[in-house]
C-alpha cells in the first residue's frame, strides 16, 4: 500500500463483506471504505448513496437483496469468496475461544469487524495490528460500533519494517495466554523474509495451545500465464503488488519453521461445505487457502 492512504485492498474487502448482507455491522463500515483516497468503483458509491435509512427496514431489505446480486456478479465472484472466507475463519476464532484462548489478534486488521460483530468474545481481548495509516480509518470506523469483545486495543505496525513482538510488548503483551492468531489477506502483499519474521514475533509470544488462521494464495492466481500476469498488474496498479506467493508445501514449511504444527489447509470448496454456499463462483479467486495451525511446544526464547 501507499504511505498517506489506508489500504485499498482493505477498502475492497469491507464493500464486498456489505454487499454479502453480512450484518448490520458490516455495513456500517461501508461508508469508511469510500473515503477520498481510495479507488473505490462508481458503483460503489451509487450503492452507498441508494443505501436506506436504518429504520427503513422494508426498503433496507430490498436494497439489499439488489445490492447483493449485483455486487455478487460484478466483482467476479470476490463476494462470494469473501463470504466463504470469513465464515472459515469466523469457525477458527470460535473453536480457539471454546478451547480457551482469551485473545484474539488481528494482523493486518483492515475494517475487521470480528470484535463488534462475533458472538461468543465476551471474554477476548481484541488485538488490531496493521499499517499507521489504515488503522486511522479503522478507529474513525469503530468508533460508532458496538463492542462484543472485552477489549479491543489499536496496534499499529508497518509489518517488514518494525518488530511486531516489541511493538506488542510495549502496547502491553502478557506472555502465557491462549491466543488466537488471525491473518487473513496479508500474506500475499509480504515479501517471504516478512511473512518469516512475522511468524517469528507471532510464536515468540505465543503459549501453548495458541492457534493460528493464515490465508495464503499459491502462485496459480489464475487459469492461463496470460490471465496470471493480468492479475499480479492490477495488484500493482493499486500499490499493492502480490510479492508473497507460496504454495501448499512452502506455506506448511512457513509456519512449521516458526513452531507452529499445521492442521489443515482448505479452500473455497471445503468452505462451502461447511458453510453454505458456492465455491463455484467464486473459482476465480481458487489459488486463496486458510491454513490452521497451533503452537504445541513453549514460546520461543
Amino acid at each position: 500500500m501507499r504511505d498517506g492512504s489506508s489500504s485499498q485492498t482493505a477498502a475492497a474487502v469491507a464493500l464486498a463483506r456489505a454487499a454479502t448482507g453480512a450484518g448490520a455491522v458490516d455495513r456500517a463500515l461501508l461508508p469508511y471504505a469510500l473515503l477520498p483516497g481510495h479507488a473505490a468503483p462508481g458503483l460503489a458509491r451509487r450503492l452507498l448513496d441508494a443505501m436506506p435509512s436504518p429504520g427503513d427496514v422494508g426498503r433496507g431489505s430490498r436494497w439489499l437483496r439488489s445490492a447483493s446480486v449485483s455486487a455478487r456478479v460484478l466483482s467476479g465472484g470476490l463476494v462470494d469468496h469473501l463470504r466463504l472466507r470469513t465464515a472459515a475463519i469466523d469457525a477458527a476464532v470460535t473453536e480457539g475461544v471454546a478451547r480457551g484462548c482469551e485473545r484474539l489478534v488481528l494482523l493486518g486488521a483492515g475494517l475487521d469487524a470480528r470484535a463488534h460483530r462475533l458472538e461468543g468474545l465476551g471474554g477476548v481481548d481484541v488485538w488490531e495490528v496493521d499499517h499507521p495509516d489504515t488503522q486511522r480509518t479503522k478507529i474513525r470506523a469503530a468508533a460508532q460500533l458496538p463492542l462484543r469483545a472485552r477489549a479491543v486495543r489499536y496496534v499499529p505496525v508497518r509489518f517488514g519494517e518494525q518488530d511486531l513482538a516489541a511493538r506488542l510488548l510495549e502496547s502491553g503483551w502478557e506472555a502465557g495466554v491462549p491466543t488466537v492468531w488471525v491473518w487473513e489477506g496479508v500474506t500475499m502483499y509480504l515479501q517471504p523474509g516478512a511473512s518469516a519474521a512475522t511468524l517469528a514475533s507471532v510464536a515468540e509470544l505465543s503459549a501453548p495451545g495458541s492457534l493460528l488462521a493464515m490465508t495464503y494464495a499459491r502462485p496459480t492466481l489464475l487459469p492461463g500465464v496470460l490471465s496470471n500476469a493480468l492479475a499480479g498488474r492490477v495488484f500493482s496498479a493499486i500499490g499493492e503488488p502480490l510479492v508473497g506467493l507460496h504454495t501448499r508445501a512452502e506455506a506448511a514449511a512457513l509456519v512449521q519453521s516458526a513452531g507452529f504444527a499445521p492442521r489443515t489447509d482448505t479452500g473455497a470448496r471445503r468452505w462451502a461445505a461447511a458453510h453454505g454456499g458456492s465455491w463455484r463462483a467464486s473459482a476465480l479467486f481458487h489459488a486463496e487457502r486458510l491454513l490452521i495451525a497451533e503452537r504445541c511446544g513453549p514460546p520461543a526464547a
